[in-house]
């Protein structure tokens, strides 16, 4: 398990620092190419736009395994130890349970657009192909507050 762990860090890591590399190197490359040549390619906004969704939900799993989103630290005023630890338990349940319907309706929604046969208007792909980062980034997140529940679930180590 924590060899798949390590892997799945690795690769939402890397996979996600080389969307933001190559967005970067588009961007810069559509501003030459425009302002210096006067031509532009005209699949590059298109593909930057998905691209931006991609780092979007990735980058949301990532920053859940680094405890980055917002959040309100109530949980320390709480008295009691057992309910303090109900709810660090809750939390991440929540987050499991809301990612999974979320899977759930991304997978939908990107099966009805897959049954439309729309292609996308630059790069000619079907359009279930961009949709489809939708439910596998709310995958990920899940797999992020399973690991999460999971960790919190072990008993706290005694100074």
């Amino acid at each position: 398990m924590k060899k798949f762990l390590y892997l799945l860090d690795n690769f939402e890591e890397s996979l996600a620092g080389f969307a933001l590399l190559l967005m970067a190197l588009l961007y810069f490359l559509e501003v030459v190419l425009r302002y210096l040549f006067s031509h532009s390619i005209a699949w590059i906004e298109e593909f930057l736009r998905y691209l931006m969704v991609f780092i979007t939900f990735f980058g949301a799993s990532v920053a859940i395994k680094y405890g980055a989103h917002m959040s309100v630290n109530v949980i320390e005023f709480i008295p009691s130890k057992a309910l303090k630890r109900a709810v660090e338990l809750f939390i991440p349940l929540l987050g499991i349970l809301f990612s999974a319907w979320l899977v759930y309706l991304s997978w939908l929604l990107m099966l009805r657009i897959k049954g439309f046969g729309q292609q996308t208007p630059a790069m000619q792909i079907p359009m279930y192909i961009p949709y489809s980062i939708l439910p596998l980034g709310f995958i990920s997140m899940c797999v992020r507050f399973v690991m999460q529940f999971i960790n919190r679930l072990k008993p706290a180590k005694q100074a």
